[in-house]
């Protein structure tokens, strides 16, 4: 199994339902905003519970951060740079 570091060192923003968290001194970082929103989008359109699932799914398996809901937020806001 892939080891991944999460934790309040590594974490710079958090996107739970409509909710966006984002660490004081990331806050004018554009790209990671967009990208939390990407999350935010994700959430709507599976729904809140299958997005978790699915979320979490993908960081236990393919590991923090290659899951393709993690790849698909990073290209919206790649694109949208």
């Amino acid at each position: 199994m892939k080891r991944f570091r999460w934790g309040p060192a590594t974490v710079t923003g958090m996107a739970l339902g409509y909710g966006i968290f984002v660490r004081a001194d990331e806050r004018g970082n554009r790209c990671l905003l967009i990208h939390e929103l990407a999350h935010c989008a994700q959430s709507e359109q599976m729904g809140f519970r299958p997005f978790l699932e699915q979320y979490v799914h993908e960081c236990l398996t393919a590991g923090y951060p290659d899951g393709r809901l993690e790849a698909e937020a990073k290209q919206i806001a790649r694109d949208f740079i």
